[in-house]
């Protein structure tokens, strides 16, 4: 999840949909992202599936848990995706448009 993520974020920033991006991984299985944009930072416990995601910008304030089973099913925001499109879904928060 975590390289999965990593390299949509490299991705957007490459194309220009995030500015002044900076990726860190302080902690197994968490990645967090400072951008112009705002905060994200996205953590999972791998034995246990239980996570937790926050961002902040300018205009969004949000943390909450989230779900992935063991066979890659995610379950976010009420909603069940696998796991590329739960990648989209958070790196869509940190876009400032």
């Amino acid at each position: 999840m975590v390289g999965q993520l990593r390299s949509r974020l490299a991705s957007m920033e490459a194309s220009g949909e995030l500015e002044q991006a900076e990726l860190n991984e302080p902690l197994r299985n968490e990645l967090t992202m400072t951008s112009k944009g705002g905060y994200l930072s996205v953590w999972l416990h791998t034995d246990t599936g239980k996570g937790s995601w926050n961002v902040i910008t300018g205009e969004l304030q949000v943390a909450e848990p989230w779900f992935m089973s063991s066979e890659g099913i995610v379950e976010l925001s009420g909603e069940s995706m696998n796991l590329p499109n739960a990648v989209e879904r958070f790196a869509a928060k940190i876009v400032v448009k």
